[in-house]
Parts: structure tokens; sequence; C-alpha cells
């Protein structure tokens, strides 16, 4: 899905699109004329929320003939947010919508079984393997691409481009002295496939950047969608078993002659990024929002492994702190002035 619409929407569109409540959508009609479906919505705006303006979608299943809006940011680039929240989100109703011709479809059946096993010179093409790392450095966020038959080459950031190049053309190029690349001879599974996807569009924005493999969040994001019915792996730690948004264990509130938050087992964690956001521990990766990692920056920047205070700055306690981490803490028994 998410691919399909990226290459039609373009990245900008695709994520304002997804930002869209589903009941800002509202769907008037749908008809069929041979061998196409047609709809109607009304889309409420997003900012101007009293505006409402009309999409129209043309297509048979996941082919999309025609959109249009008549919102004035479609007439004047030809697409619009709009546009974009309803493909984003009625698509799985809209290529449910389909009209299949079965000579069409008999003929794709034949041509997979020609083309995805023998090539014109009678060689058999062999799938090669394409592993991604992610790689943690600063407070960025990375990933590695490895590629092989037995063995796997990483793939350098200058030679990116030369590699989707030659997927694209069916051209060679040279990983190591056992292994050159042949895109007429070579070929990736499904799975490997929505990786080459994602990087045949991602190396757009690429072009700009001092790392071609540097992700923002919403591509790193994007990139996790892709990776989560495979082994993700971390560079320099290996295969990691989930990903969990939230803290990986609770805070700890305890009273003695002074108040002390300390975080349980905190000394395994493994902070990955400078700002504190991703953490491996126990061979999970946990994502922290902004809330949930800032006690935790400022311990690490301080070199603390626990924050103490008088029992006079308990209100201060109550009235700052402690909203921000109430909602994973515990608290030991002795503690009557502070009620989760």
């Amino acid at each position: 899905m998410y691919y399909d619409l990226i290459e039609i929407l373009g990245r900008e569109y695709f994520f304002r699109g997804r930002m869209y409540n589903s009941f800002d959508i509202e769907r008037k009609s749908t008809t069929f004329n041979k061998p196409m479906y047609f709809h109607e919505y009304i889309v409420r705006d997003d900012l101007k929320r009293s505006n409402r303006y009309k999409v129209n979608i043309k297509n048979n299943g996941n082919i999309f003939y025609e959109y249009h809006c008549e919102c004035p940011e479609f007439e004047r680039n030809k697409m619009c947010k709009h546009v974009a929240a309803v493909l984003t989100n009625q698509y799985y109703y809209l290529i449910h919508n389909e009209y299949v011709d079965e000579l069409i479809v008999g003929e794709r059946i034949l041509s997979k079984f020609n083309s995805k096993v023998i090539d014109n010179k009678n060689n058999i093409r062999r799938k090669v393997n394409l592993k991604c790392e992610l790689v943690f450095s600063g407070n960025n966020v990375l990933f590695r691409l490895l590629i092989g038959l037995d063995k796997l080459y990483v793939i350098t950031d200058n030679k990116l481009n030369s590699f989707l190049y030659a997927i694209k053309n069916k051209e060679k190029m040279e990983f190591g002295k056992n292994f050159t690349f042949d895109g007429n001879l070579n070929y990736f599974s499904e799975e490997d496939m929505k990786i080459i996807n994602f990087l045949l569009d991602y190396r757009h924005d690429a072009y700009s950047r001092n790392n071609p493999y540097l992700l923002s969040n919403r591509e790193f994001n994007y990139l996790l969608e892709i990776l989560k019915s495979r082994d993700i792996y971390i560079k320099d730690h290996g295969k990691i078993d989930n990903i969990i948004y939230g803290m990986p264990t609770s805070y700890h509130l305890s009273l003695s002659d002074n108040y002390t938050i300390t975080i349980d087992d905190f000394d395994n964690y493994h902070i990955l990024t400078d700002n504190c956001k991703y953490i491996l521990y126990n061979k999970d990766l946990y994502i922290l929002s902004d809330d949930e990692r800032r006690l935790i920056n400022i311990m690490v920047d301080n070199s603390l492994d626990k924050v103490s205070f008088s029992k006079e700055n308990i209100d201060n306690f109550k009235n700052g702190l402690f909203n921000d981490i109430k909602k994973n803490i515990k608290v030991d028994d002795n503690i009557k002035e502070v009620v989760i």
C-alpha cells in the first residue's frame, strides 16, 4: 500500500493525507462503467472546517486512472491534500472495486513463469539476498544495506545510486571478486523488493543530503512498516526481537531521608542516540516520546543513576516532573504524599 500511494501522491502529500481523520471524508457514490469505477467523495478541509470539497476518483483495482478535486490547491498543483486524504484513508475500499479480465490474468500468470526463472538466453536466474541494518549515530537514524549470494557486501553510500540505476536499467555492478550483481540474471524476493521500491522513491530526496542513508522521522517510521514482516538488525548489535513504543522499564520513587527517583534496571539500558529517543534493552528496540525521555536525557547528560530531592520539594515534584512520568512510575507504600 505505502509504496503504491507514495508513487502516486509523492511523499509530502502521502503524509498530509494520512493526517486526516476518516470522519472528515464522506463517500457519496460509487458507480461502474466498464472497465473502471467512478467514486465521488466530499472532504472537509482540515484548516477551514466550513470548506467542503468534492473529490472524484476513477480506478480499476489498484490502477488509478484519474483523480480530481475542486479546491484551488488542486488547480495549481494537479494534486492536493483532499485527494491524498481519500486515497490514504479509502485505499483498501477503492482497490476492492476491481473489474477482472480473465484473459489478461491468464496472460500475466504465464509471463511470470517465463520471466522470473529463465532469461532469454536460458540462463537460470539467481535470487540475491538483501539485508537492511539500522544505524544510530548522534541524534540521527540511518540504515545500511548489504547484498550478495552467500557472502554479503555493504552497499556504501557512494554506491547506492549506482546500485539503484543497475536495478532499474538491468545493468551489472561489481561488489567483490566473487559477486557481481546482474540486473538481467539476478532478482529479489517479494520482501526484498519492498526495500528496493522504498529506495527508488527515497533516493530523490537523498541527493541533497551528505549521507544518502540518513532518515527523517517519517521515513524511519515508513521503513519500520516495511521491515516489520522480516528480521530487523541493528549494526553492531545484531537481530532484535521487537520494536516497542514506550519505556523499557518503570521509574521508581522511594523515600528514606530524601526522595529518590531511579529507573529499574537502568544499567542494562543501551542508549543508541544522544537524545535518548532510541534504547536497546533485552534485544528489543524501544522508541520513547519526548516526555518519556526528558528525565533520562538529563540523567545521562549529568552522569546520574538517580535523582534525589528533599522532602520540602515534594510539591515541586508533584506539580512538575511527576506529570511527565506518572503513567510509568512505581511509588513505595510508605509515600503517602504522591497518589497515582
